[in-house]
């Protein structure tokens, strides 16, 4: 269902797409990017994948998005994690301890972060550097960030709610 959907996602921009000029994709940020969106989203559909990916593009404004995805405390996959933190940053090494299921949300998220740098597909944050997640934040017992309170809400998607300053 969910390739259906991605397919779907991607195949209405196509038209967009082929009139535009190919945009270059670097790579390596593109695996940092598809290795985001696979930690950080992979139990959300393709939208809040998408999502998820365009905070990243959004805090790369002054550097790569490796840089920004692999600043500490940023993205909570990343929070001691080096086996991801390694495969985010080399173009040889997958994340670990794939399964079947792991493989497929793989693939998936490698091509959502190729149609987002492409700009293949918008914003669906409205800008957002930022998101939390209510029912996990609640489930782990933690506090809403500061930031929380001093940003703008500018989109809740799915169990995501998205800010930006």
């Amino acid at each position: 269902m969910r390739s259906l959907i991605l397919a779907t996602t991607l195949l209405s921009t196509a038209a967009y797409a082929q009139e535009a000029k190919p945009v270059k994709v670097n790579q390596k940020d593109l695996k940092c990017l598809a290795t985001t969106i696979y930690g950080e989203a992979r139990g959300e559909s393709v939208y809040g994948k998408i999502a998820v990916a365009y905070t990243a593009v959004n805090r790369a404004v002054k550097k790569t998005i490796c840089e920004a995805v692999l600043e500490p405390f940023q993205y909570s996959i990343y929070n001691d994690n080096p086996e991801l933190r390694a495969a985010a940053t080399s173009l040889k090494i997958l994340p670990p301890n794939m399964n079947i299921i792991d493989k497929i949300s793989w693939k998936e998220a490698w091509d959502i972060a190729t149609s987002v740098l492409r700009k293949e597909i918008d914003d669906p944050t409205n800008g957002a550097t930022h998101y939390l997640s209510p029912v996990a934040m609640k489930a782990l017992g933690y506090q809403y960030p500061d930031w929380s309170k001093k940003f703008k809400l500018t989109a809740v998607i799915e169990n995501h709610k998205f800010y930006k300053p």
